[in-house]
């Protein structure tokens, strides 16, 4: 898993195509789930956590600070 994420994060926003990207809104994660299990459900439905769109826009993250991928998820979802 770690391999695909480390492709995923090196995919460009630019050859992508828009139509295959996972929409945030279609995303549905129950709030009654621990943290934990939300970030793995997010990470299932999302497919590429780094790229993924909103309505018809892309959408390109990157996560800075020493944070890992999961950490980033968690803390975002806590925040929910």
């Amino acid at each position: 898993k770690k391999e695909l994420l480390n492709e995923y994060k090196e995919e460009s926003i630019a050859s992508c195509d828009k139509a295959e990207l996972t929409d945030l809104k279609n995303i549905q994660i129950k709030t009654d789930k621990p943290a934990a299990v939300r970030a793995l459900i997010f990470a299932e439905q999302v497919k590429n956590p780094y790229l993924f769109r909103v309505d018809d826009i892309a959408v390109r993250v990157e996560y800075c600070g020493g944070k890992s991928l999961s950490d980033a998820l968690v803390s975002v979802l806590k925040a929910s």
